[in-house]
């Protein structure tokens, strides 16, 4: 058996997402599954000592059946093929119930033989009559309160640390000394890291999340470190392929020119969609994406890909706020003495079970609006901050967040119009007489001659993005090439470690000729890894627009405004034909601020909420809709009904993070406090890329979820705390209204140096 140990983290057997099934199992959970046997076929091949886990094995607290026996009859069978190891196991902020005697289900493991595992309190295993001392610090050991020591055996050859943590910048980190441990096994984030070479996190297995093509470009598997000769090893393991496609301009009834630049796009992926995670975002004023792309060439996609998720409407969400926030802190009782300030960030409160309604306490509300309202004292204003903070029933957030967005509108298009320089009307003509055009020359003219640049600007900025998706695309497909050959490389290194390798071709033993062999191949090796570093820091640079292409789409959306502007107040106009296609397309350019017509505002805020509706519903749900009584209405793949009472929480929710995300990024209201209902027992999950972008501009968001709700152990949230039942909010009662059950993983740092700013 070698003295090499096999590290691998963040498991999240159990993981669902997306609608997609495949033999009965969700297709992600089955993904998540098939790496992890992946990952075991590896580790078979290594012939470790020691198996390390660290941490979110699975992902829930209460996994269902078939994530237990996934973990399980993996081990048992990892322990029948390579005999003799030993597996070490802590669980994490996923797989840690939020009762504190609930000992979880990493417990379990601890009864198999050849298994040592630690689900509370920090635990100390010692192998091989005592040469080998593994601490195991599990997330409920760090997850509040004092920190624990760490300890080495000073008697032990051989000291082991498996300890959730974070690489992340802190002023009070959970500190160790380096030299004192021969390897610190790390978990907690999906990324792989490493410090002094022997602290080490491996990252996730697979891309797990809703949001898996953000780590597109970030290789997965699992780490080996040899103790003899102190090194370490990154064995890659093959995950399901994704496709990102650079976003796609569409507007209503063209959708012939939509499928053209989308087929486009799709005609240069590297082997093409089948069996991919497929993302695909639609720029424009459509109600759904069929408006924008036939849909016999989405369901087309649809029916090749494991996974297609098309994201379409205005694009809200790139102006950065108008203006600073006020505060950064935020007073809650959560402690006696008063309320005590809490930072900024996203924070759950859990809710104790039976908790009525999903609402705050009275004194707990009071607290919270006297703080959100301080800084504002119009009335709109004021409105709209209250539906944020208390939210409401889906018709009255739209009908109330409408009217404050369209009053708060307005102050900034009565500015707007005044920067406009009027065009002057003819005098009117005599009655029957017929008004002559010769004085409205100029004005056509004008117009002839800004449709004119309109035209070439919009042809340019077409021009540039597909010459942008092509650059992304190849980096991506030479990206995933180099990893190949890397992975192929790396096989048949390790099929030559043995004296007695045979060669592939005639099957006969390399003998002396082996030494030279492997030095040509691991020569070959590091040249690929470091052409596939470029070609990943080339990936990573053409993942946002660049600068060039934005100045052009301003330049393009400027001329598109002043040309609306020139057609509406110019004479004999008319503001074109209905089918004019030079005509202003609401939502893409900010029109909504530009109309006075409630209903305009109306239907942005239905589409930006339909955004989040569908994460919410995993894809279920396409977006919302007004039905024929006013009514709010849901749209799925039989058309507009009205909502099912299980599904109105999730529409309140998502018409909440629509009202806030368009407050902050086209008024001058900025928010302190946000407040949402309607999250079930997934948690946070579907809806984490929305809020942390929104976190950006609203520093304070409390989510509301249930006792039993997944909660998530990246840093994304900032802290957790549990709503108490009793006499809230009432003078009498002293304790506070909030207790903190737990946080983050708290960040690693070392006695030896500081903790580098930079470095994440």
């Amino acid at each position: 058996m070698n003295r090499v140990l096999a590290h691998l983290s963040d498991l999240h057997l159990g993981f669902r997402a997306f609608p997609a099934r495949d033999r009965g199992w969700n297709l992600r959970e089955r993904d998540v599954a098939a790496v992890f046997q992946r990952a075991l076929d590896d580790v078979v091949r290594l012939n470790p000592r020691l198996l390390l886990l660290t941490g979110d094995l699975f992902h829930r607290p209460d996994p269902p059946a078939t994530a237990f026996l996934t973990l399980t009859r993996g081990l048992r069978t990892l322990q029948s093929r390579v005999p003799g190891v030993t597996i070490l196991a802590i669980a994490g902020e996923r797989d840690t119930p939020l009762a504190l005697g609930d000992p979880g289900p990493v417990a379990v493991l601890d009864v198999m033989p050849g298994v040592h595992a630690a689900s509370g309190a920090p635990r100390a295993v010692r192998l091989d009559d005592g040469r080998i001392h593994a601490l195991l610090v599990p997330f409920a050991g760090v997850r509040g309160g004092a920190l624990p020591e760490l300890r080495p055996d000073p008697e032990a050859e051989l000291n082991l640390l498996l300890i959730r943590a974070r690489n992340v910048p802190s002023p009070t980190p959970l500190e160790l000394d380096p030299t004192e441990w021969d390897y610190v096994a790390v978990g907690g984030d999906h990324l792989s890291w490493s410090r002094d070479d022997h602290i080490r996190c491996p990252g996730s297995l697979e891309r797990v999340g809703w949001d898996p093509w953000s780590e597109a470009t970030e290789e997965k598997g699992f780490l080996t470190w040899d103790l003899d000769r102190r090194h370490a090893d990154f064995v890659p393991v093959p995950t399901r392929a994704l496709v990102d496609l650079a976003p796609v301009r569409v507007a209503p009834g063209t959708s012939r020119d939509g499928t053209r630049r989308l087929r486009h796009l799709v005609e240069g992926i590297p082997g093409g969609v089948d069996g991919k995670l497929v993302r695909i975002r639609l720029r424009g004023d459509i109600p759904l994406p069929e408006d924008g792309v036939e849909g016999a060439f989405l369901e087309g996609l649809r029916r090749k890909a494991a996974h297609l998720e098309v994201e379409w409407g205005p694009d809200l969400g790139d102006r950065p706020p108008p203006g600073p926030i006020h505060g950064h802190e935020l007073l809650l009782p959560t402690g006696t003495g008063g309320p005590r300030p809490v930072g900024p960030g996203i924070h759950l409160v859990a809710l104790p079970e039976g908790a009525p309604d999903r609402e705050l306490p009275d004194g707990l509300r009071r607290i919270l609006d006297d703080q959100a309202t301080a800084h504002t004292g119009e009335a709109s204003e004021l409105k709209l901050l209250r539906l944020l903070l208390q939210g409401g029933t889906p018709q009255i957030l739209l009908e109330e967040g409408v009217a404050c967005l369209d009053d708060l509108g307005r102050l900034e298009v009565d500015d707007a119009e005044h920067s406009v320089p009027e065009l002057v009307s003819p005098e009117p003509a005599p009655d029957g007489a017929r008004p002559s055009m010769d004085g409205d020359a100029p004005i056509l003219q004008e117009l002839r001659g800004r449709r004119e640049d309109m035209v070439e600007a919009e042809g340019e900025v077409e021009a540039r993005t597909l010459e942008w998706a092509r650059d992304r695309q190849e980096a991506e497909s030479r990206l995933q090439a180099y990893r190949d050959q890397a992975m192929e490389l790396r096989r048949r290194l390790r099929e030559l470690r043995n004296d007695d390798a045979v060669c592939p071709t005639c099957d006969k033993t390399l003998g002396a000729s082996r030494p030279a062999l492997v030095e040509k191949l691991r020569d070959e090796w590091e040249m690929v890894v470091q052409d596939g570093k470029w070609w990943k820091r080339r990936r990573e640079q053409l993942e946002d627009r660049p600068e060039e292409l934005r100045a052009l789409e301003a330049e393009a959306l400027r001329l598109r405004v002043e040309l609306t502007e020139l057609e509406s107040r110019g004479p004999g106009t008319g503001g074109g034909p209905p089918g004019d296609e030079l005509r202003s397309e609401p939502g893409e350019d900010d029109a909504w601020l530009h109309h006075r017509e409630a209903g305009q505002v109306c239907r942005v805020v239905l589409q930006a909420a339909s955004s989040g509706l569908r994460r919410w519903s995993e894809g279920r749900l396409l977006g919302l809709s007004l039905l024929a009584d006013g009514e709010v209405g849901v749209m799925d793949r039989g058309g507009a009904r009205i909502p099912f009472a299980g599904e109105i929480p999730g529409i309140s929710l998502c018409l909440q993070l629509a009202l806030a995300r368009l407050a902050v990024g086209h008024t001058t209201l900025a928010p302190r406090v946000l407040v949402l209902r309607g999250l079930d027992s997934r948690g946070v999950d579907p809806l984490l890329p929305l809020l942390t972008e929104l976190g950006r501009q609203v520093p304070h968001i409390l989510i509301l979820v249930p006792g039993d709700a997944a909660l998530p152990g990246d840093g994304r949230v900032a802290g957790i705390f549990l709503l108490r039942t009793g006499p809230l909010g009432s003078e009498s009662d002293a304790s506070p209204l909030l207790t903190p059950i737990r946080k983050a993983c708290p960040p690693l740092g070392t006695r030896l140096e500081a903790v580098d700013p930079e470095r994440h």
